[in-house]
């Protein structure tokens, strides 16, 4: 910690704003601040109160001066909706029959959700609009037998969906019923999910309550169409190493879960450790019988693992192994490359057909220790068959890869705000376009190959590759860090929104 602010000024709720180094806090007294976090100097703050001490749950839009901002205050069920949080401009507030339990906007829209209790029995979802007061333009009861505080309730177009341990709901805001209402399996919290390529597949994780959470099952949900009940189809419960032992499957920030292109193979993995999964008309199995450690382990953390979308391959960057077995096939031949695992997290990779990979490392300065932090940025193409590094080029301000469906064309997503076209075989720049006004974090082609989505800081768009010019733009509300196709090539997955982008309807 750097600094650390008196009692009790700051003990209301502080999260990070777009820019990293800097945080906006709710204080105890109502005031709205953005601080800078190295120093704890407050960098701008609301000219009066917007609330005080709020009640039970609060949310905010994420543009990136944080204007927009909504809270249920101290009194019970009442909300407040600023249009310019730091200028004391209230656009509208507003209070409720009983107790705000959630609250959201829906993107793109004026419309604020809440959720609040009616009885210890039933509940509803509000919906209001904001732009003519407080307008309830309809209420949505359902049952339940416990509505609990801090659980999110989260948009994605017109849909909201709200998750507690007992139920998950998701209901279609510009409709009057709900679409899904669900019972989850047991009374096991579902920690973390994640949608297949195919979109009617998610995969579920439970974890223990112990400091150091540890997987407990592995559940594979499936809807149809999206409107009907979720079903569990299989559950995998991970083997302890003795008896009475945790799981050995630690969940941390690492963890992550990645599909093939058609969905039916799954890697759960937190660096060191994976765990192969198979997912068929039957429900899900473990693919190597259980957890197995394919990476050793790093000083600097741990490098991400690539399943290869199409084909029976596994990518650690130390080796490639056989998927259906976690058989090693092939050791990398690092030699001169250094501090391997500093690119641990984002799309520093990608499969070039079965018989190459693309990365961006770092290759070590001349008479480097191995553990010395030296070594420039380089786009790299190695050879599978061989594990030898077969061309290189510099690549000083890339952020991420990505490899066309045809393999012919590597989109390179840079911080100088281009993404820049390589030669699949020499790695040489083609030519380059400045995509965003700000760093391009993430990038994706479409299916068809004639489409390339690219994400910066509060936009997603997509370009005609062939033309050079963009297609569509889609304004975020919040930062976003990873965008994603589904397989039907319609709808763009942007972290846990889902879009169906105009220019991708053919």
């Amino acid at each position: 910690m750097l600094w650390q602010a008196p009692q009790p000024q700051w003990n209301t709720f502080a999260s990070f704003c777009d820019d990293p180094k800097e945080i906006c806090c709710l204080t105890a007294n109502g005031i709205l601040q953005r601080v800078d976090v190295s120093s704890g100097k407050v960098l701008a703050q609301s000219k009066s109160r917007i609330g005080v001490f709020f009640h039970r749950y609060e949310v905010f839009d994420g543009t990136q001066d944080w204007r927009r901002f909504a809270l249920a205050t101290g009194v019970s069920g009442q909300v407040r909706v600023f249009s310019d949080s730091w200028n004391d401009r209230l656009q509208t507030e507003f209070v409720s029959e009983s107790s705000i339990w959630a609250l959201a906007f829906l993107p793109g829209t004026d419309l604020l959700l809440a959720i609040r209790s009616v009885s210890e029995q039933a509940g509803c979802l509000e919906i209001r609009d904001c732009s003519q007061g407080s307008r309830l333009v309809r209420c949505l009861p359902f049952s339940s037998s416990n509505i609990p505080w801090g659980y999110p309730l989260r948009c994605s177009g017109a849909y909201a969906a709200f998750m507690s341990p007992d139920r998950i709901r998701i209901w279609n805001c510009t409709e009057s019923s709900p679409v899904r209402t669900d019972s989850a399996p047991r009374d096991q919290r579902l920690v973390y999910s994640v949608l297949s390529p195919v979109g009617t597949q998610v995969l579920g994780v439970r974890v223990n309550s112990e400091p150091n959470r540890k997987v407990e099952e592995i559940s594979l949900l499936r809807t149809q169409g999206g409107s009907d009940a979720v079903v569990e189809l299989g559950t995998i419960g991970l083997r302890c190493e003795k008896a009475g032992a945790s799981p050995a499957f630690p969940w941390t920030t690492n963890a992550e879960i990645q599909f093939n292109r058609a969905g039916d193979r799954a890697l759960m993995f937190n660096g060191q450790l994976a765990m192969g999964l198979e997912i068929g008309p039957e429900g899900l199995k473990s693919t190597w019988g259980g957890v197995k450690q394919l990476l050793p382990t790093y000083e600097n953390g741990s490098q991400r693992m690539l399943i290869h979308p199409d084909s029976d391959l596994l990518w650690t960057g130390e080796s490639v192994f056989e998927f259906s077995s976690a058989r090693e096939l092939m050791r990398m031949k690092r030699g001169e490359f250094k501090n391997y695992p500093a690119f641990r997290r984002g799309r520093r990779a990608a499969w070039m057909g079965t018989d190459h990979m693309v990365e961006q490392c770092r290759v070590g300065a001349a008479g480097a220790a191995a553990s010395d932090d030296f070594g420039a940025n380089h786009l790299v193409l190695w050879d599978i068959k061989t594990g030898a590094p077969v061309a290189r080029e510099p690549s000083p301000y890339g952020r991420g890869v990505a490899v066309s469906p045809d393999g012919k064309t590597i989109a390179e997503g840079c911080v100088d705000l281009r993404v820049r076209f390589r030669n699949p075989t020499t790695l040489a720049v083609e030519r380059e376009i400045r995509a965003h006004d700000s760093e391009v974090k993430d990038l994706e082609w479409h299916p068809s190959g004639r489409i390339l989505a690219t994400l910066s800081q509060n936009e997603v768009r997509l370009w005609d590759v062939k033309e050079s010019r963009i297609l569509e733009e889609i304004r975020l509300k919040d930062s976003k860090t990873e965008i994603r196709f589904l397989s039907n090539g319609r709808q763009l997955k942007v972290d846990g929104l889902i879009f169906e982008p105009k220019s991708c309807a053919f």
